[in-house]
């Protein structure tokens, strides 16, 4: 699917891999309208520069807020952080602001779980400051759908250089599944930790639904991985059934089934979903992993 944006020359790109994938397992009217009134709140609440409010949209006030910045030589880091500085930094703008979100689709890659991808436009004082593509993650709770986890790709509107053919990522996707239960099998928390972003990304387990009294540092890669290095025993995850999308060039997700054993006897099985996306510098990384448990 590409997106035109006739506001800069660029294309936004999306690349399905499987006629199976995300993109076949559509959502319930009832779902896509509770949705899209978070991106509603979402669109006002920025405009309104309205912190606490905006605060209220999210399952916890630290869920990532990362944008992946087109340049010449590849995706950068454009802006990395957290709800609360993203709130406190539109909040604190003097010139007016305003996300305008278009183009919205919504998918679920498992019970309690959405996803939605979205061409966004930045606007201060009225003049273009950059666009790309939203992709969020929705998490089912005992409130309602909360937002778990923000990302984009942007542009910034300065920049006049011709990405309709963007400069490839180093790496193959597909790999990093099999990277992953090998570490796991050998327990070799370096080698877990160096397929992710950061110690600190979240890996979040979920059932079909999720109370708000949400444990942040139990919820992490670091959380994830002590856990799992200490469990004595021969330990085994196998992954099936693996769709892998890419979104705009520098976003991806891994939707995989597993199965954990351990000493060959299975202890949990469910569904993963994996966020990643792609520097220049190293390629693709895992960014958030959620979790359902059976």
């Amino acid at each position: 699917m590409i997106r035109n944006n006739y506001l800069i020359p660029v294309m936004l790109m999306v690349c399905l891999s499987s006629v199976n994938s995300i993109g076949q397992t559509r959502i319930k009217n009832e779902i896509i309208t509770e949705l899209d009134s978070i991106y509603t709140q979402f669109e006002s609440t920025v405009k309104a520069k309205n912190r606490d409010s905006h605060r209220e949209l999210y399952l916890y006030d630290t869920a990532p807020v990362i944008s992946i910045a087109y340049t010449p030589d590849g995706p950068r880091d454009y802006y990395s952080s957290h709800i609360n500085r993203w709130s406190n930094y539109f909040s604190s703008l003097e010139a007016p602001y305003e996300l305008k979100i278009t183009d919205k689709e919504y998918f679920m890659p498992a019970n309690g779980l959405a996803l939605s991808v979205a061409t966004f436009h930045g606007y201060e004082s009225g003049e273009l400051e950059g666009t790309g593509l939203d992709l969020f993650i929705y998490i089912k709770t005992s409130k309602g759908w909360k937002l778990a986890v923000l990302h984009n790709t942007v542009i910034i509107a300065s920049d006049t250089t011709d990405y309709s053919k963007a400069p490839a990522v180093e790496g193959d996707l597909t790999t990093i599944p099999q990277k992953f239960s090998n570490a796991l099998h050998n327990k070799d928390r370096y080698e877990l930790a160096g397929l992710f972003h950061s110690y600190l990304s979240p890996y979040i387990t979920y059932k079909d639904s999720m109370n708000m009294d949400f444990n942040y540092p139990r919820h992490s890669v670091g959380g994830f991985i002590d856990r799992i290095t200490r469990i004595g025993g021969e330990l085994r995850i196998d992954f099936r059934n693996i769709e892998t999308e890419i979104y705009d060039n520098y976003i991806a997700t891994i939707n995989l089934d597993y199965t954990l054993k351990i000493n060959e006897k299975t202890i949990g099985t469910g569904k993963h979903t994996w966020i990643l996306y792609a520097n220049a510098d190293h390629g693709w990384k895992i960014s958030t992993i959620f979790s359902s448990m059976n």
